[in-house]
């Protein structure tokens, strides 16, 4: 994190009157006017803060917009290959070397590691009734160790032949809840969305819901 932030000259908003770092803090605790974030928009945050400081050091149009597109472009999810080589082209056409750029993309376990170890800081003990993201910060956290330990045995896999080309291929680990009782599955984020796992089994649908 400290390297990006120096090789990326990256500083906090204009609006904002302390460090980035502090600025991270505030998002993710939801200081002043703030609301609190979890990992993973905070890092998509700071990722499209990278690309936009890129983009501006070489006179590229930096509009909303276009970063949130070829940033979705440059991590390679749910893109085609094409789209990607496209916009990798593109971007080579104004002196910017997108591959290195996504390379330079942070994980949310980074991230993570980065807030609660470096800076020291915790959310603290929450409660019930506390409108705060700290449970999805655990799954995320979770979610983002497991993935790298899993990436991590793939390499060593195709290292030693027994699955050929597992580093390049996509992992994707989600969270799905299942009902005991029928065979209705869904992801983590539709549950929380529509407030239960089964409407029949589990409990039942929000007010109005159906």
């Amino acid at each position: 994190m400290g390297r990006l932030i120096s090789v990326y000259d990256l500083t906090s908003p204009a609006q904002y009157s302390g460090s980035l770092d502090d600025y991270l803090v505030a998002k993710w605790k939801g200081k002043g006017h703030h609301s609190a974030v979890g990992y993973r928009k905070l890092t998509e945050w700071f990722n499209k803060h990278c690309l936009q400081s890129v983009y501006r050091r070489h006179g590229r149009s930096d509009t909303k917009a276009r970063l949130d597109a070829e940033y979705e472009a440059l991590r390679g999810e749910d893109v085609k290959p094409h789209e990607r080589q496209e916009v990798l082209a593109d971007l080579e056409s104004d002196g910017i070397d997108g591959e290195r750029l996504a390379d330079d993309f942070v994980s949310k376990s980074t991230l993570s590691r980065h807030i609660r170890q470096c800076l020291e800081e915790s959310k603290g003990t929450q409660t019930a009734d506390t409108d705060s993201s700290w449970e999805l910060d655990q799954f995320e956290y979770a979610g983002q160790q497991y993935h790298d330990r899993l990436a991590e045995a793939l390499s060593s896999l195709d290292s030693k032949d027994r699955i050929t080309g597992a580093t390049a291929a996509d992992l994707s680990v989600r969270v799905t809840l299942a009902c005991p009782e029928c065979p209705t599955r869904v992801t983590l984020e539709t549950a929380i969305d529509q407030g239960y796992v089964c409407a029949d089994h589990l409990g039942t649908p929000r007010d109005g819901e159906e």
